[in-house]
């Protein structure tokens, strides 16, 4: 009984270090590809490394450009005269309310900010992608062998991607035209019923941007996210080639 236990932890021992050797495999090599694991990879990348970045750098910078917009116009003569009265503030102090405005409006938009995409990004989710890329790929490789997958995965991968840039675009545009509008003007509504709260008012809420100012501006930023994705779409054999190998090594191993 003894020697039994032993060749059974023996026998786990073995197969889990076989479990651990990576798989070497040669291009020229041709067998059967688990197209189903291949598939969820592949659309887990563009969904983590490629949308999620995207809409996360536009989102910070909707609200850094919002939040850095308002400013306060001071009352000269509610600064710096002590007069008794409770309510009396200095510079700092005003300087230190505007910091907690802008960054309360900061808060406000990075919250809301990701429902409105996931709204406007509801076809770009996990399934989805994975459904399309192994419905390319079941067009391109019926017979799921590895050599067709690799020969074909740069297809799927630009497809991919100029699918996803088309997604984020549609999406960028109706939030900005849509969702914008109303969204800033709810965060004007709460720092500006902060600032109602002191009597005498001591400053004037200020934004240095109007609608179509804001608008310009994130456009000129939405310009640079697309000329960097443009730059990614562009052919490049050894970055595909990479994922590729990448995938169905994942996939391989995944299939064990």
């Amino acid at each position: 009984m003894k020697w039994s236990y032993s060749f059974l932890i023996l026998l786990v021992m073995v197969m889990t270090t076989i479990k651990a050797i990576p798989i070497s495999v040669d291009q020229n090599d041709d067998f059967i590809v688990d197209i189903h694991a291949w598939a969820q990879i592949v659309s887990t990348h563009f969904l983590f490394d490629h949308v999620d970045p995207s809409v996360y750098q536009l989102s910070q910078h909707i609200a850094s450009t919002i939040r850095t917009s308002l400013t306060l116009d001071i009352y000269d003569n509610s600064i710096d005269h002590n007069d008794g009265n409770d309510t009396f503030m200095t510079r700092v102090d005003l300087n230190v309310l505007l910091g907690q405005l802008q960054g309360a409006v900061g808060s406000f938009l990075e919250d809301k900010l990701p429902g409105i995409w996931n709204r406007h990004l509801s076809q770009v989710n996990r399934n989805t992608l994975q459904t399309m890329v192994q419905e390319e790929m079941e067009r391109q490789c019926p017979r799921h062998n590895y050599r067709c997958l690799h020969q074909q995965g740069a297809t799927t991968t630009s497809t991919m991607e100029t699918y996803l840039q088309a997604q984020v675009e549609q999406a960028w545009n109706s939030l900005i035209s849509t969702d914008l509008p109303p969204l800033v003007e709810a965060a004007k509504t709460q720092v500006h019923g902060v600032v109602d709260l002191f009597e005498p008012q001591p400053c004037l809420l200020h934004w240095t941007l109007s609608e179509d100012e804001l608008k310009s501006r994130l456009d000129d930023h939405w310009q640079l996210v697309r000329q960097q994705l443009q730059q990614k779409q562009q052919p490049c054999p050894s970055r595909h080639q990479h994922y590729i190998q990448h995938w169905l090594h994942t996939s391989l191993q995944l299939d064990q």
